[in-house]
């Protein structure tokens, strides 16, 4: 048995055998302390895609290093970006790829700082374009090979992209294109790769290709010259052109034939272990040159230089000398390593000589690299070979893909193509930008961040008009013009591409523009912001103005108004009269058509140049649905397109109607949903809460993390979106959905099928799923005086009264407008007068009871599975409605619900029976208003605004009819020390100069315009002293969203559906009266009120 040191010195003498391709890593391969400040020597740099920065236009790259200094050191990051060719929206590539990045072209910007912890404070910019190779990717092992090799020619001819096949066929074999080794031998398949702006090559393992695709000319009898092509002949391609070919030759250059002169001759194996890979360029010469072979000669010989050049009709057989070579000897292993160590470092001295020492190429013919170069697609005749004896010369070692070819490929009678901007039509050099007299409008290029501005640009995205998180109405736009469509990748930009707008604003969602893609919009007064160190713009609701032209009318739209005005003042209607509509003058309206003849003309030139470019693996190389870092984009599907293996991994977005949910305990939640479309890759459920023909309709979704806590607070009927969800195979083999991200869930209600299309066309869905629903779990529609005790059924009904109660006992009253003289009677209340035999009481239990808080007085809604029922003996009917399905389905009044049509006809007939009974309301008002009231102790408005006794206190029976300010918007903060309000642009009292915040505090600033029986109204304060607000004082209730809700829960009884008045979602306002405690005291000259 060995002792411990004795195994660990044996183990420190022996080394690893070094492979060629070991070497070749060893020795190109760079870390960034090697780097210099214009590294132009070649190699490159391995590593992993770190972060994507479209808007920077650059990327960082986490530094992949050997295991022994990964266990010692942090990972290194570096930042790799743009010059001035536009490179980066061409690659496809992902965060988390393993790349290769050739060095060649690379200016290393050295920083004074670092822009971020952990990276290297250099920037390799390439200006020049970019080689990089795909080592690997996670999920897609069949794109590991691919390269991307983006160079500027000055002439260059744009290319399809070839795939591995196409050279193949060609005789060529792509896995000898040595990409990160900038000056290995270039191939003319090469040149004609390089040829086009931006190749992508896919490499592909054959062996059969692998030969050479020519042979040096005919062979001789002689044994000499046999041994001669042994290693000329079989090792290298003859190009020769007879003719006055405009096909570029390659020629050899001194470092190949170094490293061939020094192969030892005795033995196919002793050959295969000395090659080395390939280290200096092929050249294409401008000029035909002389053909050149390297000189044979015996490795114990010393190399020569000086080359010999030899006639094109020279008899090469006369001339060779007899070669003799020396016969085999056997040496150590030890010996022969010590040897490849030599020569690897003779060669790299060799190299590194010829790159000082450069000098012209060659003219003539010339002798191709010693491996099968993959040949061009063209028609240049080529004849038999001359076998001839030369020495390579030293060449220039720039890279061929550098070389501007001055002559066009034979191949093409085509004109050389032009630049872009000089393509089609003239309107495609339009300039961006315009100056008027109402103010300049800035190209989209230009702009600045700190600024307020004015634009104009074509829509390539417009996404649907929603809900911030903060209450307001948002719309989201992206904008090309002529300045930056180069920018965004040219003719190839991708999908939503251009500068970001998001516009805001508060009441009205009509207020937004909504374009669609391909409209010219003009915004003005907007302002540019720094978003991620790319500039984006942001129009707020009281400055922003704008316009949309629709290029096929040629005309500017009119806005869809519908129920909102076209102006306002701001601060609900008290301050200064805004709108957000500009009407577009002559000029403004010219600029906007040209532009809109500017962006179809590069819609055909789109066209044009995505029909030229080919996807290595099928497909073309722009991707609508590709997002900005190169990675597909998420979509919004339905369940009927969902699978698992969908791109991007699975992942998609949803609208859905709520099923069933599952408690489970220690598992997530189980939530079931259905749009109403089959999926045959779904589980077929079976159970009493699911009618069968939604069996296949049902998608099940795993709830995880947070969204499991949320699960619960889904009822079945509710609305909701997804987004980003995922598809997953279960243990079963069926398909299912995952989610777990609380912020991407949201509840709809059916209103916002206005805004929504997604939720629209699921409700059209729904509807004619409706038709064909024979579900016993389905219960007929049927009016109060048509239902019969103890049977089940469906409800149509106005609410005239809710009763909440935290223990579980809540209560509504409702009508349908219908009689019936078996109800139990309601309590002897405004709401419930000229109603007898037309109220139903319902009790809400379980899942229901909480709906309460949400059923306004005024507000409709369809009562699903309803039972009458007798309670306590008590030979009256009442409803009642219990367990954890929704029934519940608020109604908007402007739908054309057809039940609720019927509704309100019912009601105005019921208002024209009251009024012709004899005028008794009428009779009762007037009555009020001369004899103090109805009601003993109570007054009207009339009277507390006629009444001397100030202070005051007076009973008031009135309805909300309308509120001000916004809930968020309620409180004001206020210095105690001055006593004075603090302005919103400071967090604390400037005059004070409290900036520590100690006297700062909030009040209410709330206002009620109440209304009486009579019609009369007034304004009454709301502060924490009403009864109602009791111990909830005031704070800042936009940046506190629990109290705002907390408000919101505690007045909705008062307010109705005021709020939704103001949002444009509804027209009428519908509260209830209630009982009111005002007090009056002096205020100046004038008396103010408030509630108590």
């Amino acid at each position: 048995m060995k002792r411990p040191g004795e195994v660990h010195a044996d183990k420190s003498t022996k080394r690893q055998r070094v492979s060629p391709e070991d070497s070749l890593f060893v020795t190109l391969r760079k870390v960034p302390d090697e780097l210099k400040s214009d590294d132009s020597g070649g190699g490159f740099i391995a590593g992993k895609i770190f972060l994507l920065s479209p808007r920077l236009r650059q990327f960082t790259l986490e530094i992949t290093r050997d295991q022994k200094s990964q266990k010692q050191a942090a990972p290194q990051h570096i930042d790799v970006g743009e010059g001035s060719t536009k490179w980066l929206d061409r690659l496809d590539l992902r965060v988390g790829d393993e790349v290769r990045i050739s060095l060649k072209g690379v200016d290393v910007e050295r920083l004074k700082k670092a822009r971020a912890q952990g990276v290297l404070p250099v920037i390799l910019r390439y200006n020049h374009g970019i080689c990089v190779q795909l080592v690997s990717r996670r999920g897609a092992p069949q794109d590991a090979g691919r390269i991307w090799n983006i160079r500027t020619a000055k002439a260059a001819k744009p290319s399809k992209q070839q795939r591995p096949s196409e050279l193949i066929k060609q005789g060529s074999n792509p896995d000898n294109f040595d990409w990160f080794n900038d000056t290995a031998p270039i191939t003319a398949a090469h040149v004609a790769a390089a040829d086009s702006d931006a190749t992508t090559v896919k490499h592909a393992n054959t062996s059969a290709n692998s030969k050479a695709s020519s042979t040096a000319g005919s062979r001789s009898s002689s044994s000499t010259n046999e041994k001669v092509r042994s290693r000329a002949g079989s090792d290298t391609n003859i190009l020769q052109n007879p003719k006055a070919s405009t096909s570029p030759p390659v020629v050899l250059s001194a470092a190949q034939d170094l490293a061939s002169s020094r192969k030892r001759p005795p033995s196919p194996q002793a050959e295969t272990r000395n090659l080395k890979p390939r280290r200096s360029p092929e050249v294409i010469s401008r000029e035909p040159e002389a053909p050149s072979i390297p000189a044979a000669q015996p490795s114990s010989r010393p190399h020569v230089d000086a080359p010999t050049t030899v006639a094109a009709d020279a008899k090469v057989d006369a001339d060779l000398p007899k070669v003799r070579t020396a016969p085999a000897r056997q040496i150590s292993k030890r010996a022969r390593k010590r040897q490849l160590a030599e020569r690897e470092r003779q060669l790299e001295e060799r190299e590194r000589q010829m790159a000082l020492e450069a000098t012209p190429p060659v003219a003539g013919p010339s002798i191709a690299a010693p491996s099968p170069a993959p040949s061009v697609a063209s028609t240049t005749a080529t004849s038999p070979a001359q076998e001839v004896r030369t020495e390579a010369v030293p060449q220039d070692k720039k890279p061929v893909i550098e070389h501007e070819p001055e002559t066009s490929d034979t191949s093409s009678n085509d004109p050389s193509p032009k630049h872009e901007s000089e393509i089609g039509d003239p309107i495609l050099r339009m300039k961006a930008g315009l100056r008027t007299e109402d103010g300049e409008y800035e190209s989209l290029a230009s702009l600045k961040p700190g600024r307020q501005v004015s634009v104009i640009g074509v829509v390539t995205s417009a996404q649907e008009i929603t809900r911030s998180r903060n209450g307001d109405w948002k719309q989201t736009l992206t904008l090309l013009d002529s300045s930056n469509l180069e920018g965004y990748g040219g003719y190839l930009y991708r999908a939503s591409a251009g500068v970001t707008v998001s516009c805001f604003t508060r009441k009205y969602a009509q207020w937004l523009p909504a374009p669609k893609e391909g409209d010219v919009i003009l915004l003005r007064m907007i302002k540019s912001v720094d978003w991620n160190g790319a500039v984006m713009l942001k129009g707020y609701y009281d400055r922003m103005r704008w316009c949309i032209f629709d290029p096929s009318t040629g005309q500017p739209k009119p806005p869809a108004l519908d129920n909102s005005p076209r102006s306002e003042g701001l601060d609900n209607g008290a301050g200064v009269t805004f709108s957000p509509f500009w009407d577009m003058l002559d000029p403004e309206a010219a600029h906007c058509a040209a532009l809109a003849k500017w962006w179809q003309a590069v819609q055909d030139e789109r066209v044009k140049t995505k029909g030229e470019q080919i996807q290595v693996g099928g497909g073309d190389v722009v991707n609508a649905g590709l997002s900005a870092g190169g990675r597909p984009r998420r979509q919004h599907r339905l369940i009927a397109d969902v699978v698992p293996y969908m791109e991007p991994d699975g992942y998609f977005d949803c609208t859905v109607e709520i099923l069933h949910g599952d408690y489970n305990s220690n598992d997530p939640y189980i939530l079931h949903v259905t749009d109403f479309t089959a999926n045959p890759a779904l589980y077929q459920v079976e159970a009493s809460w699911c009618p069968p023909n939604l069996a296949t309709k049902a998608l099940k979704f795993e709830l995880w993390d947070g969204a499991a806590a949320l699960g619960p607070t889904m009822k079945p009927g509710e609305y909701w979106s997804f987004g980003n969800a995922r598809m997953i195979t279960s243990k079963n083999g069926y398909a299912q959905a995952k989610f777990k991200e609380v912020r991407k869930a949201k509840k709809l209600e059916e209103d916002d099928a206005e805004y929504n299309h997604h939720l629209k066309a699921l409700l059209e869905r729904k509807k004619e799923w409706d038709k064909t629903n024979l579900s016993p779990n389905e219960f007929s529609h049927k009016l109060l005086s048509e239902a019969k005790a103890a049977d089940f059924f469906c409800y149509t009904v106005e609410v005239l009264h809710s009763k909440y109660d935290q223990g579980g006992m809540s209560e509504i009253y409702v009508t349908d407008y219908t009689a019936r003289d078996d109800l139990k009677s309601p309590p002897v209340e405004d709401w419930s007068r000229e109603l007898a035999g037309r109220i139903l009481k319902v009790e809400l239990r379980d899942g229901h009871n909480e709906m309460a808080k949400q059923m306004p007085a005024g507000s409709f809604f369809t009562i699903n599975n309803l039972k009458l029922q007798t309670k306590g003996g008590h030979p009256r009917l009442i409803g009642h409605l219990g367990g954890h399905d929704r029934l519940l389905d608020k109604l908007n009044p402007n739908s054309d619900n057809e039940r609720l049509v019927a509704l309100l006809k019912r009601k105005a007939q019921w208002k024209r029976g009251i009024d012709g009974a004899g005028s008794a309301q009428n009779h009762r008002r007037a009555s009020t208003a001369s004899a103090g009231g109805s009601r003993k102790g109570y007054s009207s408005i009339r009277q507390i605004e006629a009444s001397e006794k100030c202070p005051g206190r007076f009973r008031l029976r009135a309805r909300v009819f309308d509120f001000a300010p916004a809930l968020k918007e309620c409180s004001k903060p206020v210095c105690t020390k001055c006593d004075e309000m603090i302005s919103k642009k400071h967090n604390a009292c400037v005059k004070c100069n409290d900036t520590l915040k100690e006297h700062v505090c909030h009040c209410y600033h709330l206002f009620f315009r109440l209304e009486d029986e009579d019609g009369d109204k007034f304004v009454v304060g709301v502060d924490e002293n009403w009864s109602d607000l009791a111990g909830l004082g005031p704070t800042d209730f936009e940046a506190d969203s629990e109290a705002l809700d907390a408000l919101r829960e505690r007045l909705l009884k008062y307010i109705g559906n005021v709020e939704e008045v103001h949002r444009g979602l509804e027209k009428e306002i519908h509260t209830a009266f209630h009982d009111f405690t005002i007090v009056s005291w002096p205020d100046g000259n004038r008396r103010a009120y408030e509630l108590r």
